[in-house]
């Protein structure tokens, strides 16, 4: 039952931004924002949000730079995910935070089927 409520979260999540903001792109609002700072310096028209808000004040050279930062950011992310389907792909293993520096299955001898001390 956990599952279908994180789907349900999920799900309405996207219901409302598709509502509110993917839905009046022509209207003037800009990809991503969710209205979730109301004094900050977007432009253009702003969606609505029902939930608690954040009121820090951007200067509009601050705001430039912090979304240039999330760009950055989220490409490095996509970047070390590339890397991580990778390395499960090559050696069949998750990520991890720990290396693992055993030999892989594929390196170990082969034909040693026999139970070794029979």
């Amino acid at each position: 039952i956990g599952w279908l409520q994180i789907l349900v979260v999920i799900a309405l999540s996207e219901l409302w931004r598709y509502e509110n903001v993917i839905s009046k792109y022509d209207q003037g609002v800009k990809p991503g924002d969710l209205g979730w700072n109301p004094t900050a310096p977007a432009g253009g028209n702003r969606p609505k949000w029902f939930g608690p808000t954040f009121t820090a004040k951007y200067e509009p050279e601050e705001w430039n730079l912090m979304k240039l930062r999330e760009m950055k950011h989220a490409r490095l992310a996509m970047l070390g995910f590339g890397f991580m389907v990778c390395q499960n792909a090559a050696s069949g293993r998750g990520p991890s935070l720990f290396p693992s520096f055993s030999t892989p299955e594929y390196a170990s001898q082969v034909g040693d089927f026999v139970p070794k001390g029979l």
